[in-house]
């Protein structure tokens, strides 16, 4: 799928539904869930969305922050929630 010149990949695609459906908060609501949950919730293999969380950050459509509570959380910047929109991306 492409949002302008930026193509997004199926795992790219399934790492932000994950972060929707996190049972620990909707990264689209500010709610900063952790990245293991994340990708649990996505479905994608673990060691492959480590390659696909930081092609995320690199596009610009996430965020991971430092531990907290002792795990990394992720949240969505305004491009990524962008993207969200687009693609009818919701919890």
């Amino acid at each position: 799928m492409s949002v302008g010149k930026m193509i997004l990949t199926e795992k790219e695609m399934m790492v932000l539904k994950g972060a929707r459906k996190s049972d620990f908060g909707d990264a689209y609501l500010d709610e900063f869930p952790w990245v293991f949950d994340v990708v649990e919730k996505s479905g994608v293999d673990p060691i492959a969305a480590r390659g696909v969380l930081a092609s995320l950050v690199r596009k610009g459509l996430i965020v991971i922050s430092p531990l907290s509570e002792g795990e990394p959380s992720l949240s969505f910047t305004g491009k990524g929630k962008e993207v969200c929109d687009l693609f009818e991306i919701g919890r």
